[in-house]
């Protein structure tokens, strides 16, 4: 759509105040024999894809859906959700590889329900991956039919959908113009296979044919509704219930549909109770606030990362160390380029963590950056951020070290600090505002209402120990 868009009735479409997730915890558990049993620990599996940028550049990231995974992955977590999946911007062979290899996964058969949150632009009943090719509603939702995942045959199954399903607006907009160039529904092949499908509920941001909104500091008004009403009323109410209760609270502008696939029963959350909370490994700190609960087995995982010569000695002290404390010691990674460390990091962070998690790197260095052995720089920020509350959701709340022993280096080049530097503060700080500007659709086409940044969420439960030598690294000093 054109620039210089304006609401009509800006009433229609406010903007939500500022979400602290803070689940209200159940003491009058529902179940059999009238609502479905949702009572294990944990209570489900999460599995989360989230679409922010796209391989077209004429596509606008969709800002603001950083926030919207942030509020879900807690709102779930705090009801009882574990088992967390969650991925981005991936194209759509990797999302449907990620599907394959999530319906497999042993926790579904030892949990109650599911839950599936897609976000992204779409059309229909389709949605984009980063690499512009749609994936169907209906793909997602066969992957977990009792043919694909029979661990989940008569468990109630939640899916989530935010995404546009078509051009219509539910507002009155004035100066806008609409780009008729968007992908339709006749230029996707479809293939439909009859599969059984049974104890699905999906809710959609949106109804049929109409745009779903997006504010680019706020998130979308739907998934902000959802975690808003699920948070308070989950505790006593099932998902009909809750869902009415969205339907009133969307603003005036915001449509919403609800599909039942053979949902037979009430399906209560019954989030986690206080004792729940105590005794499973949380992933907030303990109720005093001062220690984190590290009592898992094995306390957490250590990932070394060994790039000096003489240095063996230290690096087989600190694995005995970890190893004596209870912690699962990886095989030490040796001499590695920028690609590598990343992908090992990278790796490392989507692994089934516990209460804690150290990383240990031994390696040049110069001021705040790593130096890898192509002598390509890695800021301490880029570092870290694969870490955050989004990138690695296992680790949520729970104490994360990072112990780094550099010897400084003039041995890069000095257009690498630049471009390290710039890849982390482009994205790490956000400007105010107007209230009423910011909004967007997620579709194929976006309201340009006012030039706003992306929201990070700032990294934290870290803890960073620097050591810096000057000069080369030998067994004196090292």
């Amino acid at each position: 759509m054109a620039s210089g868009v304006t609401l009509a009735d800006s009433s229609l479409l406010p903007v939500p105040e500022p979400l602290t997730i803070n689940v209200t915890p159940c003491t009058d558990f529902q179940g059999p024999p009238k609502a479905y049993r949702n009572q294990s620990n944990p209570r489900g599996a999460l599995f989360l894809a989230n679409y922010w940028k796209f391989s077209n550049p004429e596509k606008k990231p969709r800002l603001g859906s950083d926030l919207d995974s942030k509020h879900i992955l807690e709102l779930f977590s705090q009801m009882g959700y574990s088992d967390i999946k969650v991925i981005l911007d991936a194209t759509r062979k990797q999302t449907l590889a990620a599907l394959q290899q999530f319906n497999r996964e042993k926790i579904h058969s030892n949990v109650d329900s599911l839950v599936v949150v897609f976000m992204s632009h779409g059309v229909g009943d389709m949605m984009h991956a980063s690499d512009e090719e749609f994936i169907r509603d209906e793909e997602v939702i066969e992957f977990f039919d009792s043919i694909n995942c029979p661990a989940l045959i008569g468990k109630p199954k939640l899916f989530i959908f935010q995404h546009c399903r078509g051009p219509g607006e539910h507002i009155a907009i004035t100066k806008a113009t609409t780009d008729s160039k968007c992908k339709g529904e006749t230029s996707v092949q479809v293939k439909y296979i009859r599969r059984k499908i049974s104890d699905v509920y999906i809710c959609y941001s949106t109804i049929p044919g109409f745009v779903s909104y997006r504010y680019d500091h706020h998130g979308s008004p739907y998934i902000n509704t959802i975690c808003r009403v699920f948070m308070e009323e989950a505790h006593r109410t099932e998902l009909d219930g809750l869902m009415k209760q969205v339907e009133r609270a969307l603003p005036e502008a915001q449509g919403a549909e609800i599909r039942k696939l053979m949902f037979k029963w009430d399906f209560y959350f019954n989030p986690y109770s206080r004792e729940e909370r105590n005794s499973v490994r949380s992933r907030d700190a303990l109720d005093n606030g001062e220690t984190y609960r590290t009592t898992s087995s094995p306390r957490g995982h250590v990932l070394i990362i060994n790039d000096l010569e003489g240095c063996e000695e230290d690096i087989e002290k600190l694995q005995e160390i970890f190893r004596t404390l209870g912690f699962n010691v990886l095989p030490p990674c040796r001499n590695l380029m920028k690609e590598e460390m990343k992908k090992i990091l990278c790796d490392f962070s989507k692994r089934h963590h516990h209460d804690s998690a150290v990383v240990i790197f031994y390696g040049a260095g110069n001021g705040d950056y790593l130096v890898s052995s192509d002598q390509i720089a890695t800021s301490f920020g880029e570092f870290t951020r694969m870490f955050n509350d989004i990138n690695c959701p296992n680790l949520a709340g729970k104490p994360k070290l990072f112990i780094l022993n550099t010897c400084f280096t003039e041995d890069v080049r000095p257009e690498e600090l630049h471009n390290s530097e710039m890849e982390v503060t482009e994205l790490s700080y956000q400007q105010g505002i107007d209230e009423q500007t910011g909004l967007s659709i997620d579709g194929n086409t976006e309201l340009d209402m006012a030039q706003s940044t992306l929201y990070i969420p700032g990294e934290r439960d870290m803890y960073l120990l620097i050591v810096e030598v000057d000069g080369q690294c030998n067994e004196d000093h090292c």
